[in-house]
């Protein structure tokens, strides 16, 4: 049985697939700046000013985080403008030997032994066969609910749990 995918990606398709691939990224470093911005207000307060003394501080750092975040966000719609694999519709095919890429300007196949992990979140399906490399698969894509789960269960019996 083959299930089959397709569609133009767009450049929310891809943000969405950068972040949840970096999620844990994203955590650490929200939780070092977080720890940042804590330690500069307890040494404020520690030495008799007030947080209202680190506001320039406080500033920078939300700088350097929308600058991080706008940085992704170019980088997602250069790579779609820039990327001919990324253009027109690409087809994907799942079965039991594993799965097919094309589009325009690619084709490749994938047997499942290829994958190292996959991960899966409500609307983006990650496929790695590199650890710093993911096919990003939109769930929209899809023609169906019932087959994303038929995916998720190749997925889950051919290269094991969603990590």
């Amino acid at each position: 049985m083959t299930i089959l995918a397709q569609g133009e990606y767009t450049a929310k398709d891809l943000r969405r697939g950068t972040v949840f691939a970096a999620k844990r990224i994203w955590i650490g470093i929200g939780l070092f700046y977080g720890l940042f911005v804590a330690i500069i207000c307890f040494g404020s307060i520690s030495s008799g000013h007030t947080w209202m003394d680190q506001l320039p501080t406080l500033g920078g750092v939300i700088a350097v985080i929308a600058f991080v975040t706008a940085s992704v966000w170019y980088r997602v719609g250069r790579n779609l403008r820039k990327s001919p694999a990324l253009k027109g519709v690409i087809h994907f095919e799942f079965d039991e030997m594993g799965f097919r890429i094309t589009g325009p300007y690619t084709a490749t196949d994938w047997k499942w032994a290829a994958l190292l992990k996959w991960r899966a979140n409500k609307t983006t399906l990650l496929l790695y066969p590199n650890p710093r490399l993911a096919h990003v698969v939109p769930k929209r894509f899809f023609g169906s609910e019932q087959d994303v789960a038929a995916v998720e269960e190749l997925l889950l019996r051919n290269v094991g749990k969603k990590k």
